[in-house]
């Protein structure tokens, strides 16, 4: 049974309604009460994950205190500019380093070394002191969220403002009040906030008391600090580095989704076309597992090699709900019940995995990244040992397989035995992982992977999954491209929306982003599995906004690489289909008659030779179906007319009369008046 973390305060906006988190029941069965009429309703947990995922709901943690209508953003680390973003990143690898070499202790005396040669590392002229490497690891907590690095002035749209003196008062009474061994609640120190500004509005004219913050501000100042201090100053510091201490084989995971491994690799089969058996290849497989647990959290497959793609879609399988596996495959028998953002996940060093796209992608959704060390591959053991179980289970046992090596796979010949087909594959992957893996028990846990996954997430509760459209802006790739009249041209396709179109003429938008000769440079993020739409960044409110391309029955479902490699199938096809000879008799005419006319006109006009010369010889364009040039009678007989190309004007018809050479193919289409073609330019 899986619950949902929700606390009161906690909005869940249901279509036009506003509902806020008041209780559960025994159960997986929550209580919501509208805003306004107070009007009540009860929903499951899977209901509402389902209704979070596919975007007929959203959740707003923390919106709601005491009925105020008020709810907090925090802007995309994404979307800030990337000067922004580079000392808060400077930041965090200061304090990383640090902590990857066993200073978690600070102590000046080994910090201030230490920092001298992290300074050398990055080149860094000027190392930061040791007050300032404090106040930052304070900052950033025990968990070293980037996001807490960056400067709250950026963040102070949407946020309750409070006195000077207020937050001074809610900062002392957390530190004497809260973080003590007697362990008061978070209302006895709200309480005593409240108390001590009463104490100080007696001292004050009435025109200058305080107001009072309201008990969801005292909260979020709470968990602001970061969970070692309190334990720490709570409990003790043994009990502080029992739960957060760093170990040597990565992040800790005590809990379903508290860490979680990654890892790419080429399954040991050969799959087939469905439409015509012809053997394809060794698809790509990326698995997110989960530590703890051992469950397969998400997965894709593709022909794709890795990279930040294939990555991104692993992480939306993961993220949301799995119901649509008894739908799709009707014979599987039990549940995937997996679902949402692990607070670690470990990446090997691999190039798709180093680099800003995975940075902001886990910025955006919350989640932080463990890098393995080089040559360390136990340092993500899990992983690597659910990998070689999928293989040796099913995949050697299926026609068509490789093996692990050459020597194992003998004389086998694996292309001419594969049989399975990419949708079949799929469909035996999830009835093994389903009903097969997860329903048998694990030597190294000791235990059955969905019991453990199923008893102890009912006591560590997951966030409700991400809105399915936010989850694709927030994954996608991002890129630069210019605003004009038309839209926005990518990968030769064009996307528009009248409203964004319109942010052309707003002054703002003009002055926050760069100008080129046609436009505003905007930035988009895109989604290389559906090319039908895109999203570009608004610089006003840093939101993006979907924005659909005009060819919607072109690009319904194709992904980018489809799109590619039809444009180079295009492309390559017109070159095939060119009757080559006839070209080479015909260049070579060309030639003859280019320098027979330079003979003939030596000594006469200089210009109006080397015009009809140049024009003569420009093999790289093509004149117009119907003129008498030798080499446009070839093409326009040897291509089909149903390939055109670009703004071809040709030249102008030549008063000579040739014999055309017979093209080697026999019953092609005639050119078409109009028709031409760019052998050296032509574009999909």
């Amino acid at each position: 049974m899986i619950q949902m973390k929700l606390a009161k305060g906690d909005v869940c906006v249901i279509g036009e309604k506003q509902y806020e988190f008041t209780r559960r029941y025994l159960g997986d069965r929550i209580e919501l009460e509208h805003i306004d009429t107070g009007e009540r309703m009860s929903i499951t947990d899977l209901e509402l994950a389902e209704r979070f995922s596919d975007g007929s709901a959203n959740f707003y943690q923390g919106a709601m205190r005491h009925r105020k209508n008020f709810m907090v953003k925090r802007r995309d680390f994404g979307s800030l500019d990337e000067k922004i973003k580079e000392e808060p990143r400077r930041k965090h690898h200061f304090l990383k380093r640090l902590a990857q070499m066993g200073i978690t202790i600070y102590n000046r005396s080994v910090v201030t070394p230490a920092l001298v040669v992290i300074a050398k590392e990055l080149g860094d002229k000027k190392p930061p002191s040791y007050s300032a490497v404090c106040k930052w690891r304070k900052k950033a907590g025990q968990s070293m969220d980037i996001r807490n690095l960056v400067d709250q002035r950026h963040f102070k749209e949407g946020q309750l403002q409070l006195d000077s003196q207020v937050r001074e008062v809610i900062g002392r009474k957390i530190s004497e009040h809260y973080m003590t061994p007697e362990r008061p609640s978070i209302q006895d120190t709200y309480d005593a906030i409240c108390n001590e500004i009463d104490e100080i509005n007696l001292t004050r004219d009435d025109d200058s008391w305080l107001a009072k913050p309201s008990y969801h501000a005292v909260w979020e100042a709470v968990h602001r600090v970061d969970e070692y201090s309190i334990v720490a100053s709570r409990y003790s510091k043994a009990d502080a580095e029992a739960r957060f201490a760093p170990v040597s084989l990565g992040p800790n995971a005590t809990y379903p989704l508290s860490a979680a491994e990654l890892d790419h690799t080429k399954l040991d089969l050969m799959v087939v076309n469905s439409k015509n058996n012809l053997t394809i290849g060794r698809p790509w497989i990326v698995f997110l597992v989960d530590r703890r647990t051992r469950m397969p959290l998400g997965f894709h497959v593709s022909f794709d090699p890795p990279s930040v793609q294939t990555v991104a879609q692993c992480l939306k399988n993961a993220f949301l709900p799995k119901s649509y596996v008894k739908k799709v495959y009707t014979d599987i028998r039990n549940d995937w019940p997996c679902y949402g953002v692990p607070k670690w996940i470990v990446f090997d060093r691999a190039m798709e995995n180093v680099g800003k796209d995975i940075e902001e992608m886990a910025a955006c959704l919350g989640f932080h990244v463990e890098f393995c060390p080089r040559k360390k591959a136990w340092y993500k053991g899990r992983i690597e040992r659910f990998m070689g179980t999928l293989n040796k289970r099913i995949l050697h046992k299926i026609p068509g397989t490789t093996f692990s090596n050459t020597a194992e796979r003998g004389e086998y010949n694996s292309t001419k035995n594969a049989i399975i087909a990419l949708d079949e594959l799929l469909h035996l992957l999830h009835k093994w992982l389903v009903d097969d893996y997860a329903q048998t028990p694990h030597r190294g846990l000791k235990d059955i992977p969905a019991k453990v996954w199923e008893r102890e997430i009912s006591s560590h509760p997951i966030l409700p999954p991400p809105n399915l459209a936010d989850l694709n802006a927030k994954l996608g790739r991002v890129e630069e491209r210019v605003l004009t009249r038309k839209g926005i041209e990518f990968e030769n396709l064009f996307y528009s929306r009248d409203d964004v179109i319109a942010w052309r003429s707003d002054s703002k938008f003009k002055k926050l982003t760069d100008k080129t000769q046609t436009g505003q440079k905007v930035k988009i993020k895109y989604d290389p599995t559906d090319m039908s739409k895109i999203w570009v960044l608004d610089p006003r409110n840093h939101q993006y906004v979907e924005v659909p391309c005009k060819d919607q029955k072109y690009t319904k479902g194709i992904s980018i690489w489809e799109h590619r490699s039809i444009k180079t199938h295009l492309r390559d096809k017109l070159k095939k289909e060119v009757d080559m000879c006839g070209l080479q008799q015909a260049r070579a005419e060309i030639e003859a008659e280019v320098s027979e006319y330079l003979g003939r006109r030596k000594g006469k006009r200089r210009n109006s030779t080397s015009a009809y010369a140049a024009r003569m010889a420009g093999l790289g364009r093509i004149a117009p179906a119907g003129d008498s040039s030798p080499l446009n009678s070839v093409i326009a007989t040897a291509l089909p007319h149903t390939y055109r190309s670009k703004g071809n004007k040709g030249t102008a018809a030549t008063k000579k009369t040739h014999k055309t050479p017979k093209p080697s193919s026999e019953g092609l289409p005639p050119a078409m008046p109009g028709d031409s073609i760019d052998l050296y330019d032509s574009e999909f």
